[in-house]
């Protein structure tokens, strides 16, 4: 799934249990969300017309989390399943 080392060791995996109402769900809602600041670099590619691929190169390299490791983060809280993290992204 792409967890990272320190990650996997720490993990506390589980699934939807639900209740009589909504048969498997979850309760509540958490976001899953990828949030990046225009640092200078990226600010450049962006007046430059740069691509989304090259955004998302220098964000990574300023050490924002893309989406997919958001969900992995969540998952190993024990926020969400992997199923539904497959389900949604």
């Amino acid at each position: 799934m792409g967890f990272s080392e320190d990650q996997a060791a720490n993990a506390r995996l589980f699934g939807p249990v639900g209740c009589h109402q909504c048969q498997g769900g979850y309760q509540g809602r958490i976001g899953i969300y990828e949030i990046v600041a225009i640092t200078g670099d990226i600010s450049r590619v962006i007046m430059n017309g740069g691509n989304s691929i090259q955004i998302a190169e220098l964000a990574t390299k300023a050490g924002f989390n893309d989406l997919h490791s958001s969900a992995l983060e969540k998952a190993a809280q024990g926020q969400t399943s992997l199923a539904e993290i497959n389900r949604v992204i």
